[in-house]
């Protein structure tokens, strides 16, 4: 073999290897755009039911008129729920289980009791969490092969996990407000969530990355919730947990605790876009 034939050869394999190197980049960026795209979903839904049980825990303590309102939430996840069958397939096991428990959940939940109402649709909400980081996991979405991102894992778990804690407070309360008493269960069960909140709040946030060109937007949606999050903690501890008497109305108790979600979701919806962007330019 000659000098030519040698340095063809090892053009040809370089060539090769930028290829391969190449298409496998490209197969990534297409599971981790797809893998977006099922969080975005699932996310969605988690909001959903836990807006459903927020509501619902108000009719079973007494306010029957919020009933339509339960009706359209109750519509828009079952649209959500066809969109997603589209994605997930029909032997994932987490998903399947979330349809079967909600089917027998579904409009029963209206005729049950309070507190299992609020049980049976926690642990709805836990199981979509668990398929959620299972699809950040499948679609390549942690620090490993997002290395702008490290503490990427915090999105999936802490920041999405928040909000269901502020969820739980949310329907809990509703339920206090609305029968206007506090019972010694409540109050351990609302100061527990209470300090799981603070906890989070305080130490995942900041260390959330951020790229260079968003810092202005992030720091903005940072300093949002850590005010809501104080709001909304001082209220649950005045109205609630200190209060003689409970005066405080469910429906703007409701509305509060929904600001703080949003807020919350806000971040979670900023990192996703900084994500998605970063994809674009590898």
């Amino acid at each position: 073999m000659n000098h030519y034939q040698i340095i063809v050869l090892l053009l040809f394999i370089l060539v090769s290897f930028y290829l391969k190197l190449n298409n496998s980049k490209k197969d990534r960026i297409k599971t981790q755009r797809q893998g977006l795209l099922n969080i975005k979903g699932l996310k969605q839904l988690i909001y959903l039911i836990q807006q459903h049980r927020g509501m619902t825990a108000a009719y079973l303590n007494g306010k029957k008129e919020i009933l339509p309102k339960i009706t359209i939430i109750r519509q828009c996840i079952q649209e959500n729920i066809n969109k997603n069958k589209l994605t997930f397939s029909n032997d994932n096991e987490r998903w399947q289980s979330f349809l079967d428990h909600w089917q027998r959940l579904g409009t029963a939940s209206v005729g049950a009791s309070a507190d299992n109402s609020f049980d049976q649709h926690t642990q709805l909400i836990r199981n979509l969490l668990y398929l959620l980081e299972d699809e950040a996991e499948k679609g390549l979405l942690f620090s490993q092969f997002l290395p702008q991102f490290p503490q990427a894992g915090y999105v999936w778990r802490e920041v999405i996990g928040v909000t269901e804690v502020v969820g739980q407070a949310r329907a809990i309360g509703v339920g206090v407000a609305t029968q206007k008493t506090c019972s010694s269960t409540d109050s351990i069960r609302l100061s527990y969530l209470q300090q799981q909140i603070s906890e989070v709040i305080k130490t995942v946030l900041h260390q959330l990355y951020c790229l260079p060109q968003y810092l202005d937007e992030h720091n903005r949606l940072i300093k949002i919730t850590q005010e809501q999050t104080e709001m909304f903690l001082s209220t649950v501890d005045q109205a609630f947990l200190s209060a003689d008497k409970i005066t405080l109305d469910q429906q703007v108790y409701f509305e509060q605790a929904s600001l703080l979600i949003q807020s919350i979701d806000d971040v979670f919806k900023h990192q996703l876009m900084q994500i998605s962007n970063s994809l674009d330019v590898n």
